[in-house]
């Protein structure tokens, strides 16, 4: 529905920058995505920490080529929170985040993908009045084991909050953990959260993309130049547990899913 994409993560972001323009507001944020810098290097072939090392990081210098309908939209609204500041002094401010994760997750994507099919192994449904066997090690279908950025959603709120106050209108700002993991290895991560020492990871066909944005790793660099980034920051596996109890605690269910009763 790429037409729908541009009319809500462009036009209508478009329209809300205007109105608040209008409407006197000090100061605007628009919360981009890390996905306009598409491809990055290709790192099937590099575990984490040789990623890390190699910092394969993205600046705000990093030429933007989206490779998708979403990330055209996020891309151009980027550019028109500049342009907007340029023509007429839109006091708007531009943050190209990178993937979060904590309690509330509000999109069926990788985390709660993977929380869900070990959760759904740990709790199998009845069957001829017989449970079956929760296995020793869990198995999880996954697509491509691209590299991700994952900073706690409670810090991201903390700091674009920090921004919006200290940033300078106009511009674009990275936020991510500068660290991250390979998918793969995320769902090792997830299993251990969850009590599992390994979980089994098998490649899904139908999961893969055909054109996967590989590697998204942040530099905050400029970011660091205008808030106190280094604050109190939670790690991956911390932020996983806060997931997990607050999934555990809510019927072992998304918001975007039916909540039924056991």
């Amino acid at each position: 529905r790429p037409k729908k994409v541009i009319d809500v993560n462009f036009t209508g972001a478009v329209n809300v920058i205007n109105a608040a323009q209008e409407a006197g507001c000090e100061a605007i944020l628009q919360v981009a995505s890390a996905e306009i810098y598409g491809d990055g290097p290709h790192v099937e072939d590099f575990d984490t920490d040789s990623i890390i090392e190699k910092k394969m990081r993205l600046t705000e210098d990093t030429p933007v080529s989206p490779h998708s309908t979403y990330g055209v939209a996020k891309a151009a609204v980027d550019s028109y929170v500049q342009c907007a500041w340029k023509e007429r002094k839109t006091p708007c401010i531009a943050l190209r985040q990178f993937n979060c994760v904590g309690e509330r997750e509000t999109h069926p994507y990788v985390v709660p993908e993977i929380i869900s099919q070990i959760s759904r192994q740990m709790y199998p449904p009845w069957e001829d009045g017989r449970c079956h066997l929760v296995p020793k090690v869990p198995t999880v279908k996954l697509g491509n084991n691209s590299f991700r950025d994952f900073l706690y959603a409670g810090d991201a709120v903390r700091i674009a909050v920090e921004l919006l106050e200290r940033g300078q209108y106009g511009e674009v700002y990275n936020l991510g953990s500068e660290t991250g993991v390979k998918i793969y290895d995320l769902a090792k991560l997830i299993g251990k959260v969850m009590g599992f020492a390994d979980v089994t990871v098998e490649r899904d066909e139908a999961r893969v993309r055909p054109w996967e944005i590989w590697s998204l790793l942040a530099d905050n660099t400029k970011l660091q130049s205008v808030v106190k980034y280094e604050i109190e920051r939670m790690c991956l596996e911390d932020a996983l547990k806060r997931t997990v109890a607050w999934y555990n605690e809510n019927e072992r269910s998304w918001p975007w899913e039916k909540h039924t009763k056991s």
